[in-house]
């Protein structure tokens, strides 16, 4: 993978370069937007894709139903499996240094969100909120692993998934040893605050079509924008459940500038929180050696 995305950045500069002999009108559009961050969603699409031609685990559902992208990011067969949920642009490549970190000692499937995979979004898919949702992912989950305890994950938007998706393996008399929420939060104060400035900026601002790209991340960043507005819709309207299950969460210092965002999870759960303080941003959490290692520590103990 990592040989496949320097191979795409070596691609993206020669792009760049030809775009100012051959789009001078292309060129003025890159000027007045966020360079890093159009890079950050190239580089982003470009992994996305090396992973699902890389490996693939499907989820054993009828015909008909939503097809998930449910991914091994490490070796398989280790002591235990953590399965990781999408934020809510719907990839699942930002879990990658978390999987290289915890090769051998868990099993890390990330689930992508079935509307990175078409084109017409939510068109056809019957599921309308986050509780749906849940209750697809737990399926998909019980068809890779049939029985609990089940270890649970999520950046982001990813967060409230995993307790949504305990909340509906527990209703069908299923445990969580472990739920594990990265930087998420529980609500805003206020109900005109935006929550994708706090979850993490998006680029729906920037005109991807403005700029030299290959015909499947150009197709694959549109997919995860619109995936984006639907998830964040969701979550607007999303009441999170109170579990039985001790809660681990993981919170980036830098983001409590923020006056109107909250993480208060002590309130979903009847049986306590760890909480730990990363001196990370939210984009940079899922990737810090914080994280890792008192997740690897967690694992080892609980063996």
């Amino acid at each position: 993978i990592d040989h496949l995305v320097g191979a795409q950045r070596d691609n993206d500069a020669a792009d760049k370069e030809a775009a100012r002999d051959i789009a001078p009108g292309v060129q003025t559009g890159f000027a007045q937007h966020d360079g890093a961050v159009v890079d950050t969603w190239l580089e982003r699409a470009a992994i996305e894709l090396a992973l699902v031609s890389a490996a693939r685990l499907p989820a054993a559902v009828p015909d008909g139903a939503i097809r998930h992208a449910a991914l091994p990011l490490n070796a398989l067969g280790a002591p235990r499996t953590v399965f990781c949920f999408h934020p809510g642009h719907g990839m699942i490549g930002d879990y990658r240094t978390l999987a290289k970190s915890l090769n051998g000692a868990a099993t890390l499937i990330a689930i992508q969100s079935p509307f990175i995979q078409r084109a017409d979004c939510d068109a056809g898919l019957d599921v309308d909120s986050i509780e749906s949702l849940a209750l697809e992912y737990a399926s998909c989950i019980k068809s890779i692993q049939p029985y609990g305890p089940y270890s649970l994950l999520g950046w982001s938007l990813g967060g409230r998934v995993a307790v949504a998706v305990a909340h509906a393996l527990s209703q069908a008399g299923e445990r969580c040893d472990f739920i594990g929420i990265v930087d998420t939060a529980t609500h805003w104060l206020a109900d005109t605050a935006d929550p994708t400035l706090s979850e993490g900026k998006t680029a729906a601002q920037i005109p991807f079509d403005a700029f030299p790209a290959d015909a499947a991340r150009a197709a694959l960043i549109r997919a995860a924008l619109r995936a984006d507005t639907l998830h964040t819709a969701w979550m607007a309207r999303h009441a999170l459940p109170v579990l039985d299950t001790p809660l681990h969460v993981w919170r980036a210092t830098r983001n409590d500038a923020d006056p109107l965002r909250r993480m208060e999870w002590a309130r979903h759960t009847s049986a306590g929180v760890h909480d730990y303080a990363i001196d990370a941003t939210h984009a940079g959490i899922v990737h810090h050696p914080s994280l890792q290692k008192t997740l690897a520590q967690w694992l080892a103990e609980t063996r």
